[in-house]
């Protein structure tokens, strides 16, 4: 029996047969997940262990998932002639506003984007308080690493075992919802990438922490005792290494003298290597340099480049809204007729001569009324019928339509073009 704990209390859905057991055709599998280190000791990082610690990494991966959280996800119903209403009381509008007991829409959808661009992978795990058949009342987020999936000899995902406090709970796929990216996690592609950055940040701190104060070896023509060496390896080391000891002057004895060696990081291209690694990052996330601070933009170029950012983002919002749709809404009769979708107006907040730009626009090309206009910027409406009514610019006539003449010759009469014409004079041309 499918188990879930949901607010400290077990709770009981469909059983799936999920063996596990070795040497069966279905074995639960964990994504290898791993970038191999450019170490001597052959050492690993975990995707999520590469995107806590490289700096790119993690900003570029967090440029999309705040973008992606900060979206509305909103309900709607589906009425007469395609018109579409916005569902604020159905189970599902409850859910997407509070998805689980203490969580909020921007924890689910962050944990969401975060776990899709980090491993490409993002489950949640549905709950049905009123047992099983209910309709789903909570939707928990399961982070990815705590994830195995149980798969038949061709790969197709049969369900998943989830790993929390010390327990492993077998899931069957009616009760998650599971989101994919195409082509798995952008880490894959940037394994190697972010091997050489993770090589060349090591490399550096190790210099700046064991490096002597002038990169030098210390020569002398003197023959050294076997005991003489250790101890002078081991004063210079204490003396001069590391970054707290640079600058500090030299008292040498034994004739020893400083001699330059080795290759700096400047010679070894460095520096040119690790803007190499950022730029590969920041493409395989299809994101600019300049969203993330590292080139100056103009008002202009930043303006392509949200643009550009608005893309990226929008990808992402179309997979989550239809797999939710797909794995979440229409599986439940009593949700038929509701879908979700983002609300991308939320993107103009902050650009408020975009907003009142696309505002204009939409006056002009009457497909929204002056209250909903004024909704979207947290207005008050306006207590007055005209406001909840789509008005049609006055300068607007069939492509037939006769100018001129008089009226018995069919003319229009320009004193009617000014009246204020609604689509309800149109729609009643006897008024």
């Amino acid at each position: 029996m499918t188990t879930i704990v949901s607010n400290g209390i077990p709770r009981s859905a469909k059983s799936y047969p999920l063996p596990t057991q070795r040497g069966s055709a279905f074995m639960p599998r964990q994504s290898p997940n791993v970038v191999d280190l450019l170490r001597g000791d052959r050492a690993t990082a975990t995707f999520e262990a590469m995107f806590r610690s490289q700096p790119m990494l993690h900003a570029a991966v967090m440029k999309l998932v705040y973008g992606i959280a900060r979206t509305p996800l909103k309900s709607y119903t589906m009425g007469a002639d395609d018109a579409r209403e916005r569902d604020r009381s159905s189970e599902l509008a409850l859910l997407l506003r509070k998805p689980y007991p203490g969580g909020s829409p921007f924890k689910l959808k962050a944990q969401i984007a975060l776990d899709l661009h980090v491993h490409g992978h993002a489950l949640c795990a549905k709950v049905r308080r009123r047992g099983p058949g209910s309709t789903v009342s909570e939707l928990w987020p399961i982070p990815w690493r705590h994830v195995r999936t149980v798969e038949d000899d061709h790969g197709n995902i049969l369900g998943y075992i989830i790993r929390a406090g010390g327990q492993s709970v077998a899931v069957g796929p009616d009760d998650v919802v599971h989101y994919e990216l195409p082509g798995g996690s952008p880490i894959e592609s940037l394994a190697r990438t972010l091997a050489l950055e993770d090589a060349a940040m090591t490399y550096q701190a190790g210099n700046m922490q064991n490096g002597l104060s002038p990169r030098a070896a210390f020569v002398t023509e003197q023959r050294l005792a076997d005991g003489v060496i250790p101890r002078l390896k081991a004063e210079i080391g204490d003396f001069y290494s590391g970054v707290d000891n640079a600058g500090k002057a030299m008292i040498l004895d034994m004739g020893l003298t400083p001699k330059e060696v080795g290759t700096s990081p400047v010679d070894m291209e460095l520096v040119n290597q690790r803007k190499l690694s950022r730029e590969e990052v920041l493409v395989a996330y299809d994101l600019s340099p300049s969203l993330v601070g590292l080139e100056h933009s103009t008002f202009a170029s930043m303006a392509e480049q949200r643009r550009g950012w608005f893309d990226a983002i929008s990808t992402k919002l179309v997979l989550v809204e239809e797999t939710t749709q797909a794995e979440l809404i229409d599986p439940e009769m009593a949700w038929d007729g509701l879908f979700n979708e983002f609300d991308t107006g939320e993107w103009l907040r902050s650009d408020p001569e975009s907003q009142a730009r696309t505002a204009m626009l939409e006056q002009q090309s009457s497909t929204t009324t002056i209250n909903e206009r004024r909704k979207w910027r947290n207005l008050p409406p306006i207590d007055e019928a005209i406001a909840d009514t789509v008005l049609i610019p006055a300068n607007m006539l069939p492509a037939d339509a006769p100018v001129g003449g008089t009226p018995e010759q069919g003319a229009t009469d320009p004193a009617a073009l000014v009246r204020g014409l609604t689509l309800q004079d149109l729609m009643n041309p006897e008024k």
